[in-house]
């Protein structure tokens, strides 16, 4: 699938892979957090996660999911809005 975007300028086209490339980067730059997979869809944007003990998983995932947000809108124009994301394991260390 593909996220349309039309101007006056044309039409932008924005894969589903290129989302998902695009959230996986930024939740991963998130602190604490390191990413495990990523994909987009109609539905929204869907990650896993892996959080670095101690963090708490749901503050690691709320500034993963923000990040998302705040990247995909900027890169791409396109509001992000729905993102997923799954704690799927907890890790020692910093990511």
């Amino acid at each position: 699938m593909t996220t349309r975007l039309t101007s006056a300028r044309g039409v932008t086209e924005i894969s589903d892979r290129a989302l998902g490339r695009i959230a996986r980067r930024a939740a991963g730059e998130a602190d604490g957090v390191r990413t495990r997979d990523a994909g987009s869809s109609d539905d929204g944007i869907s990650l896993k996660i892996s959080v670095a003990y101690p963090s708490p998983a749901r503050e690691a995932a709320r500034r993963a999911r923000a990040a998302v947000r705040e990247r995909v809108e900027a890169l791409t124009g396109v509001p992000a809005g729905r993102v997923d994301i799954d704690v799927v394991a907890m890790t020692r260390g910093t990511s």
